[in-house]
């Protein structure tokens, strides 16, 4: 399987408790270089590569990153 194919078959849900197999596999996810590179678009912001004071930023005033509009623009379509 690739890994693409592994990402759409892992349902992610709030509600559920996660499992050791969660955990390990997010333990992975993060130990990988490249899932902590910040991806978004918008080069010349202070925060660029700060995600935590990003995210801090577009809560506060209840928006999204650079970064998420892929995942937000793909939610309003399947919505739609």
């Amino acid at each position: 399987m690739s890994e693409q194919e592994n990402k759409n078959e892992v349902v992610y849900d709030p509600n559920r408790t996660a499992t050791a197999e969660d955990l390990k596999l997010w333990a992975a996810i993060v130990a990988d270089p490249k899932n902590l590179e910040c991806t978004c678009t918008v080069t010349v912001c202070e925060y660029h590569g700060k995600c935590k004071q990003c995210l801090a930023v577009h809560r506060y005033y209840e928006g999204f990153p650079g970064c998420l509009r892929g995942f937000v623009d793909r939610i309003k379509a399947e919505k739609a």
